[in-house]
């Protein structure tokens, strides 16, 4: 063991090691906590199903016996059933039960797995039920499918045999039966089974004995087949009858009261076995949890012993490199260091001094850095001496920042020229002229200056014809091009026409020969470099700079041009809105001359118009009575997307001479006749079904030998999808036809007559009397001659004035009476004042009536009157002569 302790380094292995042991064995103990911790959580998970999976049953059996049973879809298209669900649920079940069983750290007694064997056995039994059922329940079938469906379709047979015969009491008869037959497919109680086979055994009966009223339109051999199907359709009905009491639908127990009571005994068995288990998991986790506290205690303790010993004897030896690394992070240059521990410590020491000496050689090279004295190479210790290398990566830095400080002052100065030019063509465009040519002018002549070029021009954009959108040379500078003599540019042509389609700056050096040619002192010569350079905005495009050089564009010269294309678009486009403004205004004026003559036309619409209103909402009223007179005149059949009939009203129900109960049901083709050979019904139902409305002419033939003769009108009615679910069919008679077309001339007779009564109505109102129309405010809207002669002031100051402010106070508070009362959708009729302006008072008989809007609220009071100053005049004149009569009678006789 002594030899184990000799230097740091086996002591350092001897605590790491102990170290390591103690955080494998708790790593250990952590990976058992989880793995059985998750294979608790797994199995209880497992487990719960025992709980979970006996309620799931139950559920999804009801949802069976509420849904399925009466989902047609389940039988005709083979859509997924309740059952499957069961069937998969109870498989998954099983082999959940298998893992639980196979589960050794459950510690499952003997009796548990006995009852889950058992459990398993009970859930089989239950599959095979639910399998067995099914397979009964789909032989059984429902309104079209299996037995059920043949019972039904058999009832339908006996229908259309009685039908045959035209026998309206045995078509009552044999309604009833159907009727009953599928109330049965929706209940299935053996009441009404009974009455179902009581109907036919009446029938059978009436027609066994002779009975005129059932056997009218038989012929013996009619009689005796029809009798035989009825006893056909009585067996088919006890068949019935009896598989649904099998099967336990009618009622009574079968199979599902079998099936019922196994997910009872299901449900007692997962609940026993749950708490049976639960319990055992329980008890063995606690004893696990006693045994690993315990063991983890005890491990801390030993190790806790056995580092204290070590500590010991390393703290001496690490005491000292304490000191100097304390005088290391004051920032001292602590002496050398020896140590006479061990060998290790020796070789710490030697690391320590090359350490300050290296240092010390940093420090150095350091104050030469920054003295920008000449630096000798400074040798770093290591590849990882990071200290060293920085200094020297420091110095490399000091040599590059001076190359990027000249750099950045180059940058500055094209900043500086870019900046000053903006603020310079800032100041031109601000003079913003309604000539876009002299603006146009102004910058390129500024622009070609400012850039050194030789030539330039500004290509517009004109879009005022859409059927001609072309560019057009605005101004130019120096510019001798022999391709564009006529100043004019398609959109796509050339390089000026496809930087306006691409709104994409062109910069071009290898130009095409003869493109431009600048004229000098010494001749024509080819440019060096062209730039073209779209005038957009967002909102789009308004022309195109070209400039031409001798000398090559540098980078931060197009940007430039770049940013300043933006700037003079933003200002064309400004310059175009006021153009195009003053065009306008122009234009406004010649339009608000038109208006004010169309504004005195429209007020005389509006005149006529206010007139028609009442007018309009008479003749609302004669529409909805005209909707309700075709319901009362003509035959109304709704029918599913099959033909059979849903709902007729009272008139159909008439001429086909039964009751609209009987027509329930009924299919259509047994209504009229059709032409079985090239099978019109069918054709008449697949048009429907696609949408396309018919119009029909049908025969009825009655049993007393009448015939009516109808036009029938089929319409599909379309869901919210538009698609049919429903056919629609209209019928008149010829004869109502004309009946209703002779009323309606004798109704627009009327109306004509009304209409010239309304007429003589309006005139006898505007000449005879004081009319006025106020808002719901109390705004006047409208007033006659008559008002305005009364009222002393001119139409202009009335109209659209508040009717209050020509009250006075007296007038004023009978007016809030009267306004209240209207406001309570009440009329009045009374005698009021008014005073005009002159002082003179007019006492006027008027009536205030509320007129509403289609959603009955009050939009116009109408205000009528009539003038009886005069007759209030006589009527006080003669009341003062009636007093001073009085007074005088009084005089003459004191007593």
């Amino acid at each position: 063991m002594k030899g184990i302790y000799q230097n740091i380094r086996s002591r350092l292995s001897i605590i790491i090691g102990a170290v390591t042991l103690i955080f494998i064995m708790v790593l250990i103990i952590q990976y058992n906590n989880y793995f059985f911790t998750n294979k608790t959580l797994d199995y209880n998970k497992q487990i719960n199903q025992t709980l979970i999976v006996p309620e799931q049953l139950i559920g999804l059996q009801n949802r069976f016996q509420n849904k399925d049973l009466f989902n047609d879809q389940i039988y005709t298209l083979g859509q997924r059933s309740y059952i499957d669900s069961i069937q998969n649920l109870l498989v998954d079940y099983q082999n959940d039960l298998e893992k639980i069983t196979s589960a050794s750290y459950l510690l499952i007694d003997k009796n548990v797995r006995i009852r889950i064997q058992h459990l398993k056995e009970e859930c089989q039994k239950l599959s095979n039920k639910y399998g067995a059922f099914k397979r009964s329940l789909f032989e059984r079938g429902l309104y079209s499918t299996g037995a059920s469906g043949e019972w039904q379709r058999f009832g339908f047979y006996i229908q259309e045999l009685a039908f045959s015969t035209h026998n309206i009491v045995l078509i009552k008869k044999t309604t009833e039966i159907i009727r009953l037959q599928s109330i049965y497919q929706l209940n299935k109680t053996n009441t009404q089974i009974q009455q179902i086979q009581d109907a036919i055994d009446l029938l059978k009966v009436s027609l066994l004995s002779g009975d005129k009223t059932y056997s009218q339109g038989f012929l013996d051999a009619d009689r005796n087949k029809f009798i035989k199907e009825l006893d056909n359709l009585n067996g088919l009905t006890i068949s019935l009858q009896n598989t649904d009491a099998k099967l336990g639908l009618s009622g009574s127990a079968g199979t599902l009261g079998d099936i019922n009571l196994q997910l009872s005994v299901i449900q007692d068995i997962s609940s026993d076995i749950y708490d049976n288990i639960t319990k055992g998991i329980h008890k063995s986790f606690f004893r696990t949890f006693l045994l690993k506290i315990l063991f983890i205690i005890i491990l801390a303790a030993l190790c806790i012993l056995f580092l204290t010993k070590i500590s010991e004897t390393v703290q001496k030896s690490v005491s000292q490199i304490k000191d100097f690394a304390s005088d290391l992070v004051a920032g001292k240059m602590p002496p050398p260091v020896t140590f006479t521990a061990s060998s290790e410590l020796v070789e710490i020491s030697t690391l320590f001094n090359n350490f300050i000496v290296s240092l010390r050689e940093k420090i150095q090279f350091a104050t030469n850095l920054g003295s920008d004295r000449n630096n000798g190479n400074l040798v770093p210790l290591s590849d990882d001496d990071n200290l060293a290398n920085s200094l020297l990566n420091m110095e490399k830095s000091l040599d590059k920042a001076g190359e990027e400080d000249k750099k950045y002052k180059e940058e500055e100065q094209k900043r500086t020229w870019t900046n000053e030019g903006l603020a310079k063509f800032s100041e031109i465009l601000r003079m913003q002229t309604n000539d876009l040519t002299q603006l146009s002018d102004e910058i390129i002549a500024h622009l070609v200056k400012y850039l050194n070029a030789n030539q330039g021009g500004i290509f517009l954009y004109n879009d005022e014809n859409y059927a001609d959108v072309h560019l057009e040379l605005s101004s130019s500078f120096a510019y001798n091009r022999k391709k564009y003599i006529n100043k004019r540019v398609e959109v796509g042509e050339g390089l000026v026409g496809t930087c306006v389609l691409e709104k994409q700056t062109i910069f071009m050096t290898d130009i095409p020969e003869h493109y431009i040619e600048i004229s000098s002192g010494l001749g024509d010569a080819s440019p060096r470099s062209l730039l073209l350079v779209p005038l957009k905005t967002q909102e789009g495009i308004f022309g195109v700079i070209e400039l031409a050089s001798f000398y090559v564009f540098q980078v931060y010269e197009i940007e430039f041009v770049e940013r300043l294309a933006q700037s003079i678009a933003s200002t064309f486009a400004t310059v175009k809105i006021n153009i195009n403004t003053t065009r306008l205004l122009e234009q406004s004026k010649k339009q608000a001359e038109e208006m004010a003559q169309q504004e005195e036309e429209m007020r005389q619409n509006l005149e006529e118009l206010q007139a028609t209103q009442e007018e309009s909402a008479r003749r609302e009223a004669e529409i909805n009575s005209l909707i309700h007179a075709v319901d009362i005149s003509s035959l109304v059949i709704q029918m599913d997307m099959e033909g059979r009939i849903l709902e007729v009203n009272r008139k159909c129900a008439e001429v086909l001479k039964l009751r609209r109960d009987e027509l329930i049901s009924h299919s259509l083709k047994s209504l009229f006749l059709f032409n079985h050979d090239n099978d019109e019904y069918y054709s008449l139902i697949q048009n429907l079904k696609q949408g396309k409305s018919t119009i029909r002419e049908e025969e009825i033939h009655h049993p007393n030998g009448t015939i009516d003769f109808l036009t029938v009108h089929y319409s599909p009615i379309l869901d919210k999808e538009g698609q049919p679910y429903k056919i629609l069919g209209i019928a008149n008679s010829n004869t109502e036809t004309k009946t209703f077309e002779h009323n309606m001339h004798k109704k627009q007779d009327i109306l004509n007559d009304l209409e010239f009564r309304y007429n003589q109505y309006t005139n006898v109102v505007n000449n005879g009397f004081i009319h006025c129309e106020l808002s719901p405010f109390g705004e006047i809207l409208e007033i006659n001659d008559n008002y305005s002669e009364m009222s002393g002031y001119h139409r202009q100051e009335l109209i659209g004035k508040e009717y209050r402010k020509f009250l006075k106070q007296d007038e004023l508070h009978q007016f809030e009476l009267v306004w209240a009362e209207v406001h309570k959708d009440k009329s009045y009729t009374g005698v009021i004042k008014r005073t005009k302006p002159t002082g003179d008072e007019s006492w006027l008989i008027s009536c205030f009536l509320p007129f509403k809007d289609s959603n009955g609220n009050i939009s116009k009071i109408y205000v009528f009157a009539l003038d009886i100053t005069e007759k209030k005049l006589k009527y006080q004149v003669l009341e003062e002569a009636n007093k001073e009569i009085e007074r005088l009678k009084g005089m003459l006789n004191p007593s």
